[in-house]
């Protein structure tokens, strides 16, 4: 079996990003960036050595990060002030007969395509993932053959012989391993994706990447009162709702989606209905409050659906007032809010009019 090392490049400064951390630590989905490909790697069997070349400023957190791969062969090393620099210094603790190059900032390549990128070494000296360029390309207002192009990515392998020669062959202005090889007789094998294996480089790669959707239902009975309140309206009518806070279960169901979409638990964990606090409460305080828990989260709201289910009184009057009140709490436009009711056709305990009941999805997407 193939005894491969990883050399996991991890020693930028992020200066495109333009944040305060390096983009490898920042979040994705339930881990940091940087975790999607070591996880990978460690999956590998024969993958026996992973070596990250690190920024020096980033040194205590990458520590802590690694608290949780007690046990893994996992070596440490500092970058260089350049790409090729960095390279070198991994390459300098390399002692099988192949190794991995790969940037941490491209956190979805796959399983498969690592495993085939390690099966092709056996053909050739080296080895990088690519995918096919679709867009026309112009160079001093000429168009190139883009069929004749070819977009490479990383992990890009090498064997012994071909990383020695990386070595002994520095190149501080080559833009990726490759090309450093390219002017030699090492056989180069270009290994098609078959997954996106994007980079992160500026903020938006990540904001259109980390999505979370939130959902909650909720159902108040009616009581007598002079008015029904649905979406912080008042509507005219000779029932109310029942509950503990002021029962406005359009609100409810929205504040309870967003923590779901937070993972913060249900309303009854944040407000319980026990405390006295939230006796006769302003449910728009609730939204208010949730509006700050996405801030903290680093959250912002794509879009709301709610839906109300009630057979009395019709709602057709009202509606756009919903979307108006949510919008303004919220501090999102009234055209990321959709409001919509309908019937049970007069069955169970909505359609005999013994209560309403609200269903709210929301979508939110990370920011930095």
């Amino acid at each position: 079996m193939k005894e491969v090392s990883v050399i996991l490049l991890m020693a930028g400064n992020s200066s495109r990003m333009n944040v305060e951390v390096n983009k490898v630590y920042l979040p994705l989905g339930n881990k940091k960036v940087f975790n999607h490909s070591l996880d990978k790697f460690l999956k590998i069997s024969s993958i026996n050595k992973i070596i990250i070349v690190y920024n020096q400023n980033d040194l205590n957190l990458l520590k802590k990060e690694l608290e949780n791969y007690e046990g893994y062969n996992i070596f440490l090393t500092e970058g260089g002030k350049t790409r090729n620099e960095s390279v070198l210094n991994g390459l300098k603790l390399v002692d099988t007969e192949f190794v991995l190059i790969h940037d941490a900032a491209r956190p979805f390549t796959s399983l498969d395509d690592i495993n085939s990128l390690i099966n092709s070494l056996n053909d050739y000296d080296v080895v990088t993932l690519y995918h096919d360029v679709v867009d026309a390309i112009k160079m001093d207002g000429i168009s190139i053959d883009k069929n004749k192009l070819k977009a490479v990515t990383t992990p890009q392998g090498f064997n012994k012989k071909a990383y020695n020669y990386l070595l002994n062959n520095p190149n501080s202005v080559a833009q990726d391993d490759l090309e450093i090889i390219e002017n030699t007789n090492y056989s180069i094998g270009y290994i098609k994706e078959t997954t996106n294996n994007k980079k992160i480089t500026f903020k938006e790669d990540l904001q259109s990447l980390e999505y979370k959707v939130g959902y909650s239902m909720d159902f108040h009975p009616f009581i007598e009162k002079d008015y029904l309140l649905l979406g912080g309206v008042k509507i005219p009518f000779n029932l109310g709702l029942k509950g503990h806070s002021d029962a406005d279960c359009v609100y409810h169901a929205l504040t309870e989606a967003v923590l779901g979409s937070l993972h913060l638990g249900d309303m009854g964990y944040n407000y319980p209905d026990n405390d006295p606090k939230y006796k006769d409460y302003d449910s728009s305080k609730f939204l208010l409050d949730v509006k700050e828990k996405l801030k903290e989260h680093h959250y912002v709201i794509v879009n709301i659906d709610i839906m109300i289910y009630l057979e009395k009184p019709k709602l057709v009057n009202y509606k756009k007032q919903m979307e108006e009140n949510i919008s303004k709490l919220l501090e999102i436009p009234s055209d990321l809010v959709s409001i919509k009711a309908t019937t049970f056709e007069k069955k169970g305990p909505i359609g005999s009019s013994e209560g309403v009941c609200s269903e709210a999805f929301v979508l939110i997407k990370k920011v930095y």
